[in-house]
Formats: structure tokens, C-alpha cells, sequence
């Protein structure tokens, strides 16, 4: 998830979706896996006629994905962000190795909880098709995800029409 997309209607509808599954199932918490790819913000205004950079603070205001705590607070429910970048770096010789790397994390994370969670894979489109990048989920990526889940854990992701 891009920093860019947070806070939009979609988040809207994917958060709906989480929170009435978690009551529904009578499910306490919730491990957002946000494949997060944060953003260099650099947008800018016209005001009078000159260029003037957003203000900081705004952009953090709507785009701050951890805002979601508030409405944790509010629905009585445990949400759990999983946002180390998703963005390969040096230290991996390949992008496999880097998402090899990151879902053994995400892995170790689920079974870390002891109480049913559901597991909320956040990828900005979706399942990945044969050739992808960093906003796609592959299918080997969904199982390793499911193989890490206990009875009683829900997966649920997101997939852009």
C-alpha cells in the first residue's frame, strides 16, 4: 500500500468489509499486512499565482496509515500493522529473495497470536498476474500466508476490480 492511496474510498469499503467480518466471526484482532511502499511526498500548491509545498502536516493528516488505530479504538478492536517496506534493498541479491524474506516475517508475525486473528493482505491491486511488482501478492506468497494460520484465522485480501 502507497502512502498516496491511504484514506481513499476503497480503504472505506476494505475497512468496512474487516470490521463487520471481525464481529461477525466474533474475532478479536487483526494483522493488516500493508505491503507497505511509502511515498516521498513533494506535492505542491498554486496559491496567488506561486508554488508552495503542501504543508507537512497535512499530508500526514490524511495519508498516515497507523490513523487506523483510532478506529480500533472505537470498534473495541485489535489492529496490528505489518509495515515494514515492501520495497527490495540492497541487502537481497533479488526481488525474489525480498519477498521470500518479508513473507517469512509475515509468517512468523500470524503465529505469534494466540487468539483467532484475521489476516488482512493489503497489496495496492491484488493477486499478482504472471508478470508483476510490488503491487501484487503472488499465489506462492497467499499459501505461505495460509500455511502460517491456525483454526479459527480468517485470511482476507485485497483485490482490485
Amino acid at each position: 500500500m502507497r502512502d498516496l492511496w491511504y484514506g481513499d474510498k476503497r480503504d472505506v469499503v476494505k475497512w468496512g468489509t474487516v470490521i463487520a467480518l471481525a464481529r461477525k466471526r466474533k474475532i478479536p484482532v487483526v494483522l493488516q499486512v500493508a505491503l507497505y511502499r511509502p511515498d516521498r511526498p513533494n506535492y505542491h500548491l498554486i496559491v496567488d499565482g506561486t508554488s508552495e509545498p503542501l504543508p507537512v502536516d497535512v499530508i500526514r493528516h490524511f495519508r498516515d496509515i497507523d490513523h487506523i488505530q483510532q478506529l480500533a479504538v472505537n470498534v473495541k478492536l485489535k489492529i496490528n500493522i505489518h509495515k515494514d517496506p515492501f520495497q527490495w534493498c540492497a541487502e537481497f541479491h533479488t526481488r525474489e529473495d525480498f519477498r521470500k524474506a518479508y513473507f517469512n516475517g509475515v509468517s512468523n508475525k500470524i503465529k505469534q497470536y494466540g487468539e483467532p486473528a484475521i489476516v488482512f493482505l493489503d497489496p495496492d491491486t491484488g493477486i499478482a498476474p504472471e508478470s508483476y511488482g510490488y503491487e501484487h501478492v503472488t499465489r506462492q506468497e497467499i499459501q505461505k500466508v495460509l500455511r502460517a494460520m491456525k483454526h479459527g484465522d480468517v485470511l482476507l485480501f485485497y483485490q482490485h476490480a
